[in-house]
């Protein structure tokens, strides 16, 4: 399978807004416990990654508007954003049946800053 398999607006909204696996993994985390908030703590066991990890990925999502801080708890998040339900619904079905192309695709369009930065160590062969 490759990503013609994914529908289109999951693969422009994974480019808008994703820029790893794990800001993927804690966006569906909160999306599909749209009723609870999350702290960092529990974000980062349930994704796998260190609190700081945790932290820069849900202040990524919180800027791009997905997620929000909780208004009863500041430290806790949670999932409020109703206008992209129905793609983040789409992408969540994707990546149960396609993990592996959504990783890779998620991977091949890293973030400018990242691209810029690998951009950096490239080694060109001398000519």
């Amino acid at each position: 399978m490759t990503s013609g398999d994914i529908p289109g607006n999951v693969l422009r909204f994974i480019e808008k807004h994703i820029e790893a696996v794990p800001h993927l993994e804690a966006l569906l985390l909160l999306w599909g416990h749209s009723a609870q908030s999350w702290t960092q703590e529990e974000v980062s066991r349930r994704i796998y990654v260190d609190i700081d990890a945790a932290s820069r990925i849900l202040d990524h999502l919180q800027r791009q508007r997905l997620i929000s801080r909780s208004e009863a708890v500041v430290a806790e998040f949670c999932y409020v954003r109703e206008e992209n339900f129905d793609v983040i619904a789409e992408l969540a079905d994707a990546y149960r049946r396609r993990v592996v192309q959504i990783a890779t695709y998620i991977h091949s369009h890293g973030s400018s800053s990242v691209r810029e930065f690998a951009r950096a160590f490239d080694l060109k062969k001398d000519r």
